[in-house]
């Protein structure tokens, strides 16, 4: 059957490759070549089937092939142990089981040996871990201790740093108010320094008047204008007075007394103006140089006054100037010390930060070997409460190499148990047994 499909392949197999050219060259009878081939294919004979018969003698022929080589293996053995005198089958099983028994013997003590090194190193690991557990309690309680003097160092810089700011603010306001009150001050300043400028314009004036009056012949008329003069001066005085004082209340007390005796003279003056009216041309030339005199008397007077009240006050504006600018440069001074204030509140704050950052991966870290050694430990404690893996590995490997009988086993069962327990009935610790000492090379 089998030659007949690998007859009936090479031939199935260019007749595929025939179909697959012919379905992918482009022509146009394609359909009248596929019911060919089609047709083809129903017309050709299929290969015969083999019987089962055939099938069951060639399975007979080789299991009878098989029987006698068995045979023969057995007849050769029995011929093998009638021509030596001695089973050579039971001498290998003797060797084999003393072998064997000194051999679990040797196992038996390396269980022993391993299970002591285990105990051994289980304690250690125990004490290792204590104490590794303990060093990190010690470390997190310093990193705890230093964490929280750490925050409360950022706490109090922040505080410092948040009463330098206000103080910043505090300072750049008045520092700006300074400025305002220092344009100010300049503005009245230069005002006052016009104002004295101008009364000095003025007065020349007023002596260039004076001076041109030598009409004598129309006495009364004189006397009504140089009267109306003083008055006017007066009226001149009275504002000026008026406008010092808007922005000057330390020398109120000054002021008022000059607008007092401005404004009396010049009550004075309206009472002559009428007196003037009712006097004889003798009268009034005789009054004329006494009048103008006094006139002149108390304009200087009010000049010096009016003069000295302007210059202190231009004094008093250049003191608070310089005053002011003083404290300027000493807000500037105090500005600069709070920015450095500032900027090293802020290094050492970047500085507290990292160190924090630090110190939170050292505690993750930390928390990470914790969690590993928790893992650990508890792995340890699942592998003591189960039995490990390679020892029983090694005890099905032992027992799949020595088959031991029951009795045997049995027997050294009975030995583990009485060598424990002493004559006292207590029961000792675990200790290498002094059996099973040899060696056992065997092939």
């Amino acid at each position: 059957m089998k030659s007949a499909k690998l007859q009936a392949a090479p031939c199935q197999a260019p007749r595929a490759e025939q179909i697959n050219s012919k379905s992918r060259r482009p022509s146009s009878g394609t359909t009248i070549q596929w019911s060919r081939i089609k047709r083809r294919e129903k017309n050709r004979p299929k290969p015969k089937p083999i019987p089962t018969e055939l099938l069951e003698g060639v399975r007979s022929r080789l299991n009878d092939i098989e029987e006698a080589k068995r045979r023969v293996d057995l007849e050769a053995r029995l011929y093998t142990k009638w021509r030596m005198g001695y089973d050579r089958d039971a001498v290998i099983l003797d060797s084999k089981n003393s072998n064997q028994a000194m051999a679990k013997l040797n196992w038996l003590d390396r269980q022993v040996e391993l299970q002591l090194q285990n105990e051994k190193e289980r304690k250690e690991n125990q004490e290792r871990e204590i104490r590794l557990h303990e060093e990190a309690r010690r470390h997190e309680e310093l990193l705890l201790e230093k964490s929280k003097l750490r925050e409360q160092q950022i706490k109090e810089l922040r505080v410092h740093q948040e009463v330098h700011v206000k103080e910043l603010k505090a300072r750049e306001q008045e520092m700006n108010e300074l400025k305002m009150y220092e344009m100010r001050l300049r503005t009245k300043k230069e005002e006052f320094e016009k104002e004295l400028d101008q009364l000095r314009v003025y007065n020349d004036r007023r002596r260039d008047r004076i001076v041109a009056m030598h009409n004598l012949r129309r006495i009364k008329m004189l006397l009504r204008e140089r009267s109306e003069a003083v008055r006017n001066d007066l009226k001149h005085d009275l504002q000026l007075l008026k406008r010092i004082a808007i922005d000057n209340p330390e020398s109120n007390e000054s002021i008022d007394y000059l607008r007092k005796k401005f404004q009396l003279q010049y009550d004075l003056e309206v009472e002559q103006q009428t007196a003037i009216e009712t006097m004889y041309e003798s009268e009034a030339k005789h009054n004329l140089s006494k009048w103008e005199d006094k006139w002149n008397e108390e304009a200087l007077i009010r000049e010096q006054q009016l003069r000295c009240l302007l210059e202190d006050r231009i004094i008093d504006f250049e003191t608070k100037l310089m005053d002011t600018i003083q404290r300027q440069r000493d807000l500037i001074e105090v500005r600069e010390t709070h920015i450095k204030a500032i900027e090293s509140a802020n290094q050492q704050l970047k500085e507290l930060m990292s160190e924090k950052a630090r110190d939170t991966t050292v505690v993750g870290s930390s928390n990470q070997i914790r969690e590993l050694l928790v893992q650990k430990d508890n792995g340890a404690k699942l592998s003591d409460s189960r039995p490990s893996t390679q020892n029983s590995h090694r005890s099905s490997t032992f027992s799949s190499i020595f088959p031991f009988d029951d009795l045997s086993v049995r027997d050294l069962k009975l030995s583990e148990r009485k060598t424990p327990d002493d004559g006292d009935g207590s029961t000792g610790t675990l200790s290498v047994p002094k059996f099973g000492r040899k060696k056992v090379a065997w092939c």
